[in-house]
């Protein structure tokens, strides 16, 4: 529906929590935090704030904390976010663009249960993550 009005040109003033709703729906996205605007611009500005960066997720099962600051320590991480799907933990590493983390991050998790781990660019979440921090 909402889509719909704004094809029809209509404007709409659209809160969510949910960044891939916002990236799809919104032409242009203002970012609070602590009731401040700390960022505006189209969802590709926004993206494009954290465009020097790649995110590794690595799917966990039972990782302890002190392994999380371990992965925090290592050169070229500049950021470690934990999310929790169904019953995994998913770490959420930044790196600058281009860093090879994959192997370091991996060593540090021996003895761990890993699944799947994947290289990606950052998405509208993780720009408003960073800006959220960064405020």
């Amino acid at each position: 529906m909402i889509d719909g009005l704004r094809r029809a040109g209509k404007t709409i003033l659209l809160t969510t929590h949910y960044m891939f709703e916002a990236d799809v729906l919104c032409d242009r996205i203002a970012v609070i935090a602590g009731g401040v605007f700390v960022a505006t611009g189209t969802p590709q500005d926004l993206k494009a704030s954290v465009a020097n960066q790649t995110i590794v997720e690595i799917e966990t099962f039972g990782i302890a904390p002190e392994t999380v600051d371990r992965l925090r320590a290592i050169p070229g991480v500049t950021g470690v976010g934990m999310e929790t799907r169904d019953q995994a933990q998913v770490l959420l590493v930044s790196a600058a663009h281009g860093a090879e983390l994959v192997q370091p991050l991996l060593k540090e998790l021996e003895g761990s249960t890993v699944g799947r781990v994947v290289t990606r660019e950052p998405t509208l979440e993780d720009a408003y993550v960073e800006l959220v921090r960064s405020a």
